[in-house]
C-alpha cells in the first residue's frame, strides 16, 4: 500500500505559514474589494441621492426625490406619490397608513455601479401587490435612503445591504364602506377597482338586487362596498365585500354618438312607399336565393329536357 508521509516540526510550520498567508491574503482581497465596491457607490449615490456639502448643505445634483416615483406611474396608470399623499389625508382612517420598511437586498456585483436605479425598479415592482412584510398592498414608493453599509460574505458571488425605503400601504379593515368604481359585470358577480388597482368583487345575489331596484349597473358606475374578507394568492390581493348601495352613474360608454339607424328614409315617404320598398327588397332577397339554389336549378335543367323529348316524340309521330 501506499506510505503514508511523516511531517517533522519544520514540514509543518512552513504548511502553518503557507495557510495563515492565504487567509491573509484573502483577508486583504476581500478588504481591498469592500473599499473597491463601497467607493463606487458612493459616487454614484452622490448622482442619485446627493451630497453633505463642507457647510453641511445638501447639493442638488440628481437626487431622487418623491416625484421621480411619476416616471413609472405614468406609464402604467398607478398612482404618483403625490396623489397617494392625497389619498391618505382623504382617508387616513380608511385603513391607509404610511411605512418605512427596511429592507435587506442582495446583487450580483456586475450591479455594483447601479445600485439606485436596481432599488427603485425593485420596490417599484410592489407597488398594486400585497407584501407580508409590511401587512398591506403597497399603493406608492416614496423616498429610498442612500445606501452606506455594504457586506461580502466568503463563498457568495453577491453583495448585501440594507435600505429603508418609504412606501404607502393599504390594510384594509374589516365592516368599513369602500367607494369603488365598476370595471366588469357578470350575471353573478361585480368586480371594481378600488383606488384604481385594488381589485373588489362583489356577489350579485338577490340582497344586492334588491338593493339597485331594478337598476342595471354599467362599467364607470360608483357604489359602496362594505368590506368582509379578502384572498392573497401570489402577492395578488382581491378584497371581497357586500354591495350597499349606488353612489353614482358613471359614463361606461360613449353616449355622445348616437347610434346608427337600420336605413334612413325620406320624410315625404308614405306608408304605402315603405311597404312598396319592404315588398321590392323581399322580392329580390327571394330571387337571389332562388338563383343561389343548386338543387332548383337542377330540377330546371331536367324539366326542360323533359319537356324537349315530349316535343321530339310528338314531331316524330
Amino acid at each position: 500500500g501506499r506510505k503514508s508521509k511523516v511531517l517533522n516540526d519544520e514540514d509543518g510550520q512552513e504548511i502553518s505559514t503557507e495557510i495563515k498567508s492565504r487567509k491573509e491574503f484573502t483577508n486583504k482581497a476581500v478588504d481591498r474589494l469592500t473599499k473597491i465596491s463601497q467607493k463606487m457607490i458612493d459616487d454614484e449615490a452622490k448622482d442619485a441621492f446627493g451630497n453633505d456639502d463642507h457647510n453641511g448643505e445638501k447639493s442638488q445634483g440628481h437626487r431622487r426625490n418623491k416625484k421621480t416615483i411619476t416616471d413609472l406611474s405614468e406609464e402604467t396608470g398607478r398612482l404618483t406619490w403625490e396623489e397617494a399623499e392625497k389619498v391618505l389625508a382623504e382617508n387616513s382612517h380608511y385603513g391607509i397608513s404610511k411605512v418605512r420598511e427596511l429592507r435587506h437586498v442582495a446583487f450580483p456585483y456586475h450591479q455594483i455601479t447601479s445600485i439606485p436605479k436596481s432599488l427603485e425598479f425593485i420596490a417599484n415592482a410592489q407597488v398594486g401587490k400585497f407584501r407580508r412584510q409590511v401587512a398591506g398592498i403597497v399603493m406608492a414608493v416614496g423616498e429610498i435612503s442612500a445606501v452606506k453599509a455594504l457586506r461580502v460574505i466568503d463563498d457568495q458571488n453577491v453583495f448585501h445591504f440594507d435600505a429603508t425605503i418609504e412606501q404607502i400601504v393599504f390594510r384594509p379593515k374589516k365592516d368599513v364602506q369602500y367607494e369603488t368604481v365598476v370595471t366588469m359585470i357578470s350575471p353573478r358577480l361585480i368586480t371594481s377597482s378600488l383606488f384604481g388597482q385594488i381589485t373588489v368583487t362583489t356577489a350579485l345575489n338577490d340582497a344586492a338586487k334588491a338593493v339597485l331596484k331594478g337598476v342595471t349597473l354599467t362599467t364607470g358606475d360608483t357604489i359602496l362596498v362594505k368590506y368582509t374578507n379578502s384572498t392573497v394568492k401570489r402577492s395578488i390581493c382581491v378584497l371581497q365585500g357586500t354591495l350597499m348601495r349606488l353612489v353614482k352613474r358613471g359614463g361606461g360608454g360613449d353616449f355622445s354618438k348616437t347610434p346608427k339607424k337600420a336605413k334612413k328614409l325620406d320624410k315625404d315617404d308614405g306608408e304605402e312607399k315603405i311597404e312598396k320598398k319592404e315588398e321590392e327588397e323581399m322580392e329580390t332577397e327571394v330571387k337571389m336565393e332562388v338563383d343561389d339554389d343548386y338543387e332548383v336549378k337542377e330540377k330546371k335543367a331536367k324539366k326542360k329536357k323533359k319537356e324537349k323529348r315530349v316535343s321530339s316524340d310528338e314531331d316524330s309521330d
